[in-house]
């Protein structure tokens, strides 16, 4: 995916890292975790992270666009918010 930015017809960069929200492709949309890459110019690949899956939607944070590339990744528990819920749960029969 081609991420552009255009203000008066010409083709600019964010000034910082900005939050970037899509839609899962229609590929990926089973998929629970997505793996983010971005091309360089050079054409080597930058991975900037996973994303969980919410709502048929995933955000990744970049501070300059280019040509994407989006492939599913498996969740481990480490990739799962921590809620910071202690709670103990005791389960009887």
């Amino acid at each position: 995916m081609d991420i552009t930015l255009v203000k008066d017809g010409k083709e600019i960069q964010p000034n910082g890292k900005v939050k970037v929200t899509i839609k899962v492709p229609e590929q990926l949309k089973d998929a629970k975790m997505i793996r983010v890459l971005r091309e360089e110019a050079d054409g080597t690949y930058t991975d900037l992270g996973k994303s969980l899956v919410k709502n048929g939607k995933f955000s990744f944070e970049t501070d300059h666009f280019s040509t994407y590339v989006f492939v599913e990744a498996e969740v481990e528990e480490a990739d799962i918010p921590y809620t910071g819920d202690t709670t103990n749960v005791f389960v009887s029969f």
